[in-house]
């Protein structure tokens, strides 16, 4: 029965019509891989309650072209061990011309979502940021619309990286195809 389910599962994966095709879904690795993604979700994380964005960084590399976005996220819980990140979901949107991502249970901000949407008017890929906050399911996204002149010209990298001294962060590298 559980092979039958695979060769299902990968005829989905496999279709003629890469447009036809359903959206690729993978993890979200632990370490820079340079694997990256031209359409498809990437979770990552797990679920350990509440936790405060720290703070947003994005820093854009000439030499290799690579913007990089880093979300730093703090447990509620402090554990004596590093910490992943709470649970989130990343997806690329080429029909939305965007990229999104999507925080579980975040219950605190120190770094404000005013600031968050000034801070990409300078993005080299960005044009606008815009973060939606869901009091009730405690949900945080991060929307990222792409310049029209990068439409369907960026591929993105996403990992996460833990340390026992350090937030948890959740890192994004964008680059052209």
């Amino acid at each position: 029965m559980i092979q039958l389910l695979f060769l299902i599962s990968l005829s989905f994966f496999y279709s003629a019509d890469p447009k036809a095709s359903p959206i690729p879904v993978g993890q979200a690795g632990f370490e820079k891989a340079n694997h990256y993604l031209t359409r498809g979700v990437l979770v990552g994380g797990f679920e350990h309650g509440e936790q405060t964005l720290v703070s947003v960084r994005k820093n854009f590399d000439h030499d290799s072209k690579v913007e990089r976005v880093v979300i730093e996220l703090e447990s509620q819980v402090h554990l004596k061990k590093p910490q992943r990140p709470g649970f989130f979901h990343f997806s690329i949107q080429k029909s939305n011309n965007r990229f999104l991502l999507d925080l579980h249970n975040v219950v605190q901000e120190k770094f404000p979502a005013a600031k968050i949407e000034k801070f990409f008017l300078d993005s080299h890929y960005f044009k606008e940021a815009r973060v939606f906050k869901d009091v009730h399911t405690r949900n945080w996204t991060l929307e990222l619309q792409i310049k029209d002149s990068f439409r369907e010209k960026l591929k993105a990298e996403i990992f996460e990286m833990s340390d026992l001294e350090k937030p948890s962060r959740i890192v994004i590298d964008t680059k052209e195809l």
